[in-house]
């Protein structure tokens, strides 16, 4: 029974250490996109969205991270169809 304790204790203390990890990865992104004009909350955002990407680069995280940013681009065809 001990044994199955300190397994679990192990197990989540290794689960919190990685997830700090993931959130201190992804701080590295916040102030290279508030240099290019992005707000705060935007680039938390988009370091939010690049905490799952645990083994990317730091030029992968940062694309990922402003094709989370990017303007939704407009179809021709929706431009056509408006008044």
């Amino acid at each position: 029974m001990r044994r199955k304790r300190e397994e679990a204790r192990e197990k989540q203390e290794s689960e919190i250490t990685a997830r700090a990890k993931a959130k201190s990865r992804a701080g590295e992104i916040i102030p290279g996109l508030r240099q290019l004009g992005f707000s705060v909350d935007e680039s938390r955002r988009a370091a939010s969205f690049c905490e799952s990407m645990t083994n990317a680069s730091l030029e992968t995280r940062f694309r990922a991270a402003l094709s989370y940013l990017r303007p939704r681009s407009i179809t021709r065809a929706a431009i056509a169809a408006s008044p």
